[in-house]
C-alpha cells in the first residue's frame, strides 16, 4: 500500500483551497434534543508570513560597500514567503549577505543544515496561526508546548565510548569520562588530543556503528538531571530535554516516557513505562531482519554475508539456523549448471607423468590448503637461511638494527616477509639482524618498520596479509527497557557537538544525540549603533553620542585584536578548534565595552499581546501571542 500525499489527503477531506487561507471545516450537528456536536475535527488557516524583502533595503545600504550586502535582493530565485522569512532570519544571525552567503537556490539545503544541527529556533519566524476545533484540550497542550529548537546536556560521570586507534587502525573501545574530555578543552595539549578522537556513533543511513569526530566540548552549567536507568543495568544522568534514539526515532526523554513531574517528596512520576532507548547494539548477524533481507530477499550466499558482517560463514549458517532461515534444499542450485557437467570420467590407473602432474598442481596456491607463507613451504625456505645466519650477524655487527643493542639473543629478519615476496626469502639485502624483544615488535606490523630498514612500504601494498587480525562483526543498536527513572538534583552538565554527517555519540552505551554551540558575534566592521530620538536636534548630545561610539568602536576592536594575540601567544583565555571560531569567541567575549545602543531590536508586533526583543548583533524576535515564542 503507498503513502498517502497531504494533498490527496486534503482532497479526500473535503479541504477548501479556494483563498489563500485553505480550511477543513467541520460541519456541526444537532441532536434530537437539539444539542450541537462535531464528528471530526477542523482546521483553518487564518494568518500567514508575508516578507517585504524590499524594505531591507535601507538595512542593507548602510554597511560597508565593500561588504557588497545590497546584493543580497537581487537573488534569482524565488521562495515562499515562510521559507524567504526563515531564511533571513538565520543568515541575520552572522550576517550573512555578503557573495558567499548561501544563495535562494541551496535553500532546502540551508536548511537541512539547520535542522540537523538543532537550530531550529529559526524557523520559529515563519509563523502560521490556526483555527482548530472539534479537538480536546491534550491534542492542543500538546501543540503550543513544543519548541523547534532543544537544549540538552549530560552530568560529567558520562562515559563516552571512543575507538581506540593503533597505528591508525581500530583496535577496541576506550571509555572516558565526559568532564575529564571537558578538562582536555583547557590546555592546548588537550584540544590536540580532542581532535584526534574518534567517537563511536551511529550511521543512521546503514543502521551500524562507524567512528565520527568531535568538534566541541561543551559545558553547560548546572541544571536539573534525571537518572534513567535500564534492564541491562545501563544508566545515565541526563537533562530531561536530552534526545535518545527510540524506536520512534529521536525523542526527547520527558517525550519519550509521556512527560516528566517531581513531587514534593522527590519522586519522579511519568507516563509510559515501557519504553525502550537504543544501546550499544549487537553483532549485525545476530539482527534476524537483516539476515532476512540479505539472504532470502536479496539472495546472497551466506559467504558474501560473511564477508559484510564481519564473521565466518560458519557463524553466518549458525545464526540463519537459529531464525529458521534456512532455504529449501537444492535451491541454491536452481539456474545454475554443475561444475562437472558434460565431463567424463575414465576409470583406469594413472600414468606416473599423470600422478607427478597432480603432485605439482598441488603444491604451493594450488593446495587447498595453502596458508600463504606459514605452510611448510615457509618452513623450508626458511632453512636455507641457516646457512646465511653467520654472515649477517657478521654484517650488523652482532647488533640489533632497531635498538642497536649488541649480543644477547638475536634472530634473523625478513623486511619484506615472506607471505609478501617469497622470491627475497634467502636475499641477504631483505634479512636484518634484530634482538628478540624488537622481532615480537616488528612481526605482523612488517608495513610500519619497513622504511626503517631502506625497503618503501609500497611494496606491500595490495598484498594481502594471511596473518592480518580478522575483522570485528559490525554492530546495529538493540533496544532496551526502561526501568526507572529517578530525580538527581541540579548537577553541572556537558555534552559534545560532533561534525557531520553522524550527529550522535554513544555515552553509557546509550545512543543520545548531540547538542550545538551557538556563537553570535558581530565583526568590527558590521557595527552600526542606534542614536536616541531626542539627541538627533540637541547639538550637545549629538556631539557626545558621536564621541561615544567612535571610543566604544575603538576600545572594542582593540580588546578583540588584542585576545586574538594572547591567545595565538599561548595565554589560554578560550577554548577553539579552529581560527574561525577562536575570532568568534574572542569577539563574542569583547562585546561586553559595547554600550547597549548599539543593538538593533526587530518587533514582531501584535495586537493583542506586548512584545519583546532580544538584545544581538541584528535580532528577529518573536510575539508572546505565538504558541511557540520563547519566555521571558
Amino acid at each position: 500500500m503507498s503513502a498517502i500525499t497531504p494533498e490527496r489527503l486534503f482532497q479526500e477531506l473535503h479541504g477548501d483551497d479556494s483563498s489563500e487561507f485553505a480550511a477543513l471545516h467541520s460541519p456541526a450537528y444537532l441532536s434530537p434534543g437539539g444539542a450541537a456536536y462535531l464528528t471530526r475535527p477542523g482546521v483553518v488557516l487564518l494568518a500567514r508570513p508575508t516578507v517585504n524583502l524590499a524594505g531591507m533595503a535601507g538595512f542593507l545600504d548602510g554597511f560597508d560597500g565593500s561588504l557588497h550586502f545590497p546584493e543580497y535582493l537581487n537573488d534569482p530565485t524565488p521562495l515562499p514567503a515562510g521559507a524567504q522569512l526563515s531564511k533571513i532570519a538565520g543568515q541575520v544571525c552572522y550576517m550573512s549577505f555578503g557573495p558567499k552567503r548561501t544563495f535562494n537556490a541551496q535553500a532546502g539545503r540551508y536548511f537541512d543544515n539547520l535542522k540537523s544541527s538543532g537550530h531550529g529556533s529559526v524557523f520559529e519566524h515563519a509563523s502560521f496561526s490556526f483555527l482548530l476545533y472539534g479537538i480536546s484540550r491534550s491534542v492542543t497542550h500538546e501543540i503550543v508546548r513544543h519548541r523547534a529548537g532543544f537544549g540538552y546536556c549530560l552530568t560529567g560521570d558520562t562515559l563516552i565510548y571512543s575507538t581506540r586507534q593503533v597505528r591508525g587502525k581500530p583496535d577496541g573501545v576506550r571509555k572516558r569520562l565526559l568532564d575529564d574530555l571537558y578538562a582536555m578543552t583547557q590546555t592546548s595539549h588537550g584540544r590536540s588530543r580532542i581532535k584526534l578522537l574518534r567517537l563511536r556513533c551511529l550511521d543512521e543511513t546503514s543502521g551500524t556503528f562507524v567512528a565520527g569526530k568531535v568538534k566541541r566540548i561543551i559545558f553547560s552549567g548546572k541544571k536539573p538531571v534525571f537518572t534513567v536507568k535500564l534492564a541491562d543495568g545501563k544508566t545515565i544522568t541526563t537533562t530531561k530535554e536530552h534526545r535518545f534514539l527510540t524506536k520512534n526515532g529521536w525523542m526527547a526523554l520527558e517525550d519519550a516516557v509521556g512527560g516528566l513531574e517531581v513531587t514534593a517528596n522527590g519522586t519522579v512520576i511519568y507516563g509510559k513505562p515501557d519504553i525502550e532507548l537504543m544501546v550499544n547494539g549487537r553483532p549485525i548477524y545476530q539482527d534476524a531482519t537483516w539476515l532476512r533481507e540479505h539472504y532470502i530477499t536479496k539472495g546472497l550466499s551466506q559467504a558474501s554475508i560473511a564477508e559484510l558482517a564481519g564473521a565466518s560463514p560458519h557463524t553466518i549458517r549458525t545464526w540463519i539456523r537459529k531464525y529458521g532461515l534456512q532455504k529449501p534444499a537444492g535451491s541454491w542450485t536452481v539456474g545454475k549448471a554443475p561444475w562437472n557437467k558434460g565431463l567424463y570420467y575414465q576409470a583406469r590407473p594413472r600414468s606416473t607423468a599423470e600422478r607427478e602432474a597432480v603432485r605439482k598442481r598441488m603444491k604451493g596456491e594450488g593446495n587447498h590448503r595453502w596458508r600463504g607463507g606459514i605452510s611448510p613451504i615457509g618452513a623450508v625456505l626458511r632453512r636455507e637461511i641457516k646457512s646465511l645466519r653467520p654472515s649477517i650477524y657478521a654484517r650488523d655487527n652482532h647488533s640489533c638494527r632497531l635498538c642497536a643493542n649488541n649480543g644477547g639473543k638475536l634472530t634473523i629478519h625478513h623486511v619484506l616477509p615472506i607471505w609478501a615476496r617469497p622470491d627475497l626469502a634467502c636475499d641477504p639485502d631483505n634479512l636484518v639482524t634484530l634482538c628478540r624483544s624488537c622481532h615480537f615488535k616488528v612481526n605482523h606490523h612488517e608495513e610500519d618498520y619497513v622504511e626503517a630498514f631502506g625497503s618503501t612500504v609500497e611494496e606491500l601494498r595490495g598484498v594481502p596479509n594471511p596473518m592480518s587480525r580478522p575483522r570485528k562483526p559490525r554492530l546495529v543498536p538493540k533496544p532496551v527497557r526502561i526501568i526507572a527513572i529517578t530525580y538527581a538534583g541540579e548537577q553541572m552538565t556537558y555534552d559534545i557537538e560532533m561534525k557531520g554527517p553522524h550527529h550522535n555519540f554513544i555515552a553509557n552505551g546509550i545512543v543520545t544525540h548531540h547538542s550545538q554551540l551557538s556563537q553570535r558575534f558581530v565583526s568590527d566592521r558590521m557595527l552600526r549603533f542606534v542614536e536616541r530620538p531626542e539627541y538627533v536636534d540637541d547639538e550637545l548630545f549629538h556631539s557626545q553620542f558621536l564621541e561615544r561610539i567612535e571610543r566604544a568602536s575603538g576600545e572594542y576592536a582593540a580588546l578583540s585584536n588584542r585576545l586574538l594575540e594572547m591567545q595565538q601567544a599561548g595565554t589560554q583565555i578560550l577554548s577553539a578548534e579552529a581560527k574561525t571560531d577562536l575570532r568568534k569567541k574572542v569577539q563574542q567575549c569583547a562585546r561586553s565595552v559595547l554600550p547597549r545602543s548599539r543593538f538593533a531590536h526587530w518587533r514582531c508586533a501584535s495586537s493583542s499581546a506586548s512584545t519583546k526583543s532580544t538584545r544581538c548583533s541584528s535580532a528577529i524576535t518573536r510575539s508572546k501571542s505565538c504558541p511557540m515564542a520563547p519566555t521571558r
